[in-house]
């Protein structure tokens, strides 16, 4: 008689009970697909084992900037500007299948106008092993520009010192100093803080007094490190218990805030910060589905807000305008892989060009060079 009592009153309770929607998403709108819309500047995509490509908005498709094989384009990087394109260039080596290496014999500097142009040819002599872990990458380390005209990459062997150089290429003949600062990276904007690695995770540094300031907590397996453009925070991805989460860091190293947080299994892509630091977007990926849906968090209201917008499974699906009214996104939402440009305000999506790489940014171009 109790155990009856028991499940009537079990299932009085469940009667009340107001049960969520299975999936909030299914009330989602996507973005409404606007005309193809004019934009300003220069979006640069990369492809793997292909190249960087440019796309402008007086021509009708992209064009190379610069093509994959000597040139080793997953090290390198554009100029804030975007006027140039600077790229490590050399040959892989293979002494046997334990040390495969890139040799680095020159880094060169490209523009990224119309008709790219080869502006310096640097001689260089580095070398770093393929496939395996160098600093935050996985074999050869990016270029890392610390304004529109100097840039850092590291000289010497993989078996050996590799120092980091500071290069001036508009310089005549071109200046290059040790520049030791650069190990620490990412550098933040401001060049007063950097990070490296250690047997306890990542530390902050203070770059005048290379004095270590905080330990990060334990990061997640992609290691995602984005310094707001103002250098006043940090946006790590670090793991937890049950999940992961996407955490705001003041500059100094002390936690600020979590954004999001996720279930072990699924994964945090596209973090990037707008131009003026007031919001961050980021992806939430489920592997279930190979589905990645777009997100912008407000620094300052500490809200994030579901854009409703599905990009393709890939970490580099998202760039901001230079003036942060828009974002340069990869979706296939409208039946077609095509890049986008998003402008979150008006919740619309315009067509620029079918998809040809991951983003590697959206800059001013020449238009804003003085």
């Amino acid at each position: 008689m109790m155990n009856i009592q028991r499940l009537l009153t079990l299932i009085l309770l469940l009667s009340v009970i107001v049960i969520p929607p299975v999936a909030a998403a299914q009330d989602c709108a996507a973005p409404t697909l606007s005309d193809p819309g004019n934009f300003s500047g220069v979006i640069l995509s990369i492809a793997p084992a292909e190249g960087v490509r440019a796309l402008r908005p007086e021509l009708p498709t992209t064009y190379y900037v610069a093509f994959d094989g000597a040139n080793f384009t997953a090290g390198g990087a554009a100029s804030p500007d975007g006027r140039y394109y600077a790229v490590p260039n050399g040959l892989i080596q293979t002494n046997n299948s334990a040390d495969i290496r890139y040799v680095v014999q020159e880094i060169r500097v490209i523009t990224t106008e119309t008709v790219p142009r080869i502006l310096a040819r640097i001689p260089w002599q580095a070398s770093f092993p393929v496939g395996t872990r160098f600093a935050t990458t996985q074999g050869i380390p990016p270029v890392t520009w610390l304004d529109s005209q100097t840039f850092a990459f590291p000289t010497g062997s993989m078996n050996g010192e590799q120092i980091w150089q500071r290069i001036d290429f508009a310089a005549s003949p071109t200046d290059i100093q040790p520049f030791e600062a650069a190990a620490l990276a990412p550098l933040s904007p401001d060049q007063r803080r950097g990070l490296k690695p250690d047997g306890l995770g990542w530390a902050v540094y203070d770059i005048d007094t290379a004095s270590q300031l905080e330990h990060l907590p334990r990061l997640s397996a992609a290691q995602t490190l984005a310094w707001s453009p103002e250098s006043s925070r940090l946006a790590a991805i670090i793991n937890q218990p049950d999940g992961t989460a996407l955490t705001l860091f003041w500059r100094g190293g002390a936690q600020a805030i979590s954004v999001a947080q996720i279930e072990a299994g699924q994964a945090i892509w596209n973090v990037r910060w707008s131009p003026d630091g007031t919001r961050l977007a980021y992806a939430l990926y489920d592997p279930e589905i190979n589905r990645s849906r777009l997100y912008l968090y407000d620094v300052q209201a500490d809200l994030s807000a579901d854009t409703c917008l599905d990009l393709m499974p890939h970490p580099q699906a998202v760039a901001w305008s230079p003036d942060g009214g828009q974002l340069a996104v990869l979706s296939d939402s409208h039946g077609e892989s095509a890049l986008y440009a998003f402008d979150p305000s008006a919740d619309t999506l315009s067509r620029l060009s079918p998809y040809s790489g991951g983003l590697l940014g959206w800059f001013w171009g020449e238009e804003h060079s003085n």
